[in-house]
């Protein structure tokens, strides 16, 4: 230590300030470039995104299967011609399901049968005794 000369105010082992703030001023200076660079690079993602979506036409088969899904909604045909059950058109089946609403809102959806393991579950609780002990309400 005989060997160095300290300057006026200056310390063995004390960080250098005037180093600590040029360093600290140029990553604050690279965060903020940073930071810009991305903005400016989301920004011009999305305006391409958006001039994709808006300015190209829509995909012949999107608009193929709907088409399809129109048509199989719109016309009368046999799901099961054996059975006897016949799909009918989305408009004609509104316009039933609206009429059964207004004869009598409680009947207007049939209500699902229960499945085989539903009813066995409700036979078996019927079957079961209360097995709360006594005194116990």
């Amino acid at each position: 230590m005989a060997d160095i000369e300290a300057g006026p105010g200056e310390r063995d082992g004390d960080p250098n300030a005037h180093m600590v703030f040029t360093v600290g001023l140029i990553g604050a200076i690279l965060m903020l470039a940073l930071l810009i660079f991305g903005v400016v690079l989301f920004q011009n993602v999305q305006a391409l995104e958006i001039e994709e979506k808006v300015f190209t036409g829509r995909p012949v088969e999107l608009t193929q299967q709907q088409t399809l899904q129109l048509a199989s909604i719109s016309e009368y045909r046999y799901i099961s011609e054996a059975d006897g059950v016949v799909a009918i058109p989305i408009d004609r089946a509104i316009d039933l399901f609206v009429a059964r609403v207004r004869e009598d809102p409680r009947q207007a959806s049939p209500v699902a049968p229960a499945s085989p393991d539903e009813q066995a579950q409700s036979e078996s609780m019927e079957a079961t005794p209360d097995t709360q002990p006594a005194g116990v309400p």
